[in-house]
């Protein structure tokens, strides 16, 4: 029998949280092992590729993404060692959707997920001029923000389907308690 999916979603402003991969850049080949390296440093929780993930070369190629399977597996057992997650899935297929079908967008993306531990990849944040002044996807954040906060819309959504949400600061504080 699987487990139900757990799904980690990011959370805007406060405390420290892990340092974001932006756009895939720090996961590029490049900047892997300094992202890493950085965030374990700081006590941070990372997002590591996941192993399988990376050895699909030429389909994250396509996305811009130049990967280094082994470096990902050296990487991904770091941060193992360290007692933060690694997730079996990253599903990162929340960019430049129309914020006006948002719930939709994102009932097909839970549809989609398998019995494991996830990794949404979302950008939400609280709507206002802030925001507007520099992110022209500012309502698509403020929709993922009402769809995803605790109590938001989606919430029996993943109550109904035994889904367990953690933000990122409380995963890093899980992780960090759990290493005692």
């Amino acid at each position: 029998m699987c487990a139900p999916p757990l799904v980690a979603v990011a959370a805007p402003g406060g405390a420290a949280a892990p340092p974001p991969p932006h756009m895939g850049t720090a996961l590029d080949k490049a900047f892997y092992r300094d992202y890493i390296e950085l965030g374990l440093e700081y006590d941070l929780p990372v997002l590591a590729l996941p192993p399988a993930m990376s050895d699909d070369v030429d389909m994250l190629a396509q996305h811009g993404l130049r990967t280094d399977p082994a470096l990902t597996r050296e990487m991904a057992a770091s941060v193992t060692q360290r007692g933060f997650p690694v997730f079996d899935l990253v599903e990162a297929e929340t960019p430049w959707y129309n914020p006006f079908v948002a719930e939709h967008h994102h009932r097909l993306r839970i549809d989609g997920l398998p019995d494991a531990r996830n990794y949404f990849i979302l950008h939400s944040a609280l709507g206002g001029s802030d925001l507007k002044a520099f992110a022209p996807d500012w309502m698509q954040r403020d929709s993922e923000r009402f769809l995803f906060a605790p109590g938001g819309a989606l919430a029996g959504e993943f109550a109904a389907r035994g889904i367990k949400t953690l933000g990122m600061r409380e995963l890093r504080d899980q992780a960090r308690s759990g290493r005692g």
